[in-house]
């Protein structure tokens, strides 16, 4: 997968500083201090050093750190790191970290990373985040925790992710984002854009893709694999000809309709949203619509839309593997700026009707029959 792939390269580009010696073959010295490698305190024996307190006026280089390390500009550490690390652009860790890690532009740990991790620009993990992350660019290859930033991108992750983008292989969680991304899902996504390959949970945004889902989505657009993909064609009170999708999860859908009401040039465009119950070969749909009516294409111009609201429960036989007949009550709202709606409705049975200044408001109950194919 593509996910995979750039997980991948964006890990090899990482330096990491492989541990040379045992912790038994270390030198304790309890300040070490460094101008730039090889001016330091330790000398030729930075690399087998470990101290309680590392001060690095440029940058250093040492094995190991327990206790707090402060670089102007950049800190190095061979092997594990346990305390604070503050370093002006680079903080550099070969093994495992513990504590708190900071940095103006670049946080690197070869192994893991336990709680904290903080930079201006990107922070990169090769082992498992149990804690958070915090950075522009975020980048682990197991996240058992959180991550913040402008991009989130980790292997396996079982947590929260937020971030204007979130990229994981499988997820395992909360993830909020401008777009989201991942190739297995499970748990709850919140986006502008959320895409997943296989997912299980829920997703809330405006545009909602998934290859195959065990869950339910919930957007302007949810384009499902395995979830709604109906074509209907029907008749009501107010257009004899009416044509529609239905898009969606299993239960949830959105409904793109056009209609025409054949004996005068009055058109309709809608958008809805609707649910499903279903009983094999019976289900009901409800949905509400909300449609532009076009009195007709010359007087529209310049001119105040109309606006009709449709309830709509309508039953469903599935008939044929692939067809279904459906029939059901409407409940109709029209408001305009221009007319009264009397004309709207092939006939005159209206439940309400308000009129103030140039503003007009009628309701009335309806029906509809046709067919939809799956």
């Amino acid at each position: 997968m593509f996910l995979t792939r750039a997980i991948r390269i964006l890990v090899a580009t990482a330096v990491a500083f492989p541990a040379l010696v045992s912790a038994a073959d270390y030198f304790y010295r309890p300040v070490s201090v460094s101008f730039f490698p090889p001016l330091t305190t330790n000398g030729r024996e930075a690399g087998r050093t470990s101290s309680q307190f590392s001060f690095n006026i440029i940058g250093g280089y040492i094995g190991e750190v327990r206790g707090a390390e402060l670089g102007s500009v950049f800190n190095l550490v061979q092997d594990n790191f346990q305390g604070a690390q503050f370093g002006g652009a680079i903080n550099a860790v070969g093994g495992n970290f513990t504590g708190f890690q900071a940095s103006g532009a670049v946080n690197i740990v070869g192994g893991d990373l336990t709680p904290v991790q903080a930079s201006g620009a990107v922070n990169l993990v090769l082992g498992t985040v149990k804690g958070v992350q915090l950075g522009a660019v975020n980048i682990t290859s197991r996240l058992q925790g959180a991550q913040f930033a402008a991009v989130n991108i980790a292997d396996r992750a079982i947590g929260a992710q937020f971030a204007a983008v979130n990229i994981t292989r499988a997820m395992k969680g909360f993830q909020v984002a401008a777009v989201n991304l991942s190739d297995g899902f499970e748990g709850f996504q919140l986006g502008t854009v959320n895409i997943a390959q296989q997912a299980k949970g829920f997703q809330l945004g405006v545009v909602n893709i998934a290859d195959a889902m065990d869950g339910e989505a919930l957007g302007v657009v949810s384009a499902v694999g395995n979830g709604r993909h109906s074509l209907c064609l029907w008749a009501d009170e107010t257009a004899l000809l009416n044509l529609g999708v239905k898009l969606g999860s299993k239960s949830i859908y959105n409904v793109f309709a056009l209609g025409m009401h054949v004996l005068d040039s009055r058109l309709y465009a809608g958008y809805g949203l609707g649910g499903q119950m279903r009983q094999e070969p019976f289900f009901m749909d409800v949905d509400v619509t909300g449609y532009s009516v076009l009195e007709n294409f010359e007087e529209w111009r310049g001119q105040p839309l109309d606006f009709l609201g449709k309830l709509r429960l309508a039953a469903g036989w599935q008939v044929f593997p692939k067809m279904a007949i459906v029939a059901g009550p409407t409940l109709n709202v029209f408001t305009s700026m221009v007319q009264d709606g009397r004309g709207v409705p092939y006939y005159d049975l209206t439940l309400f009707q308000f009129h103030t200044g140039n503003f007009w408001l009628r309701a009335w109950p309806g029906f509809l029959v046709g067919v939809q194919g799956f």
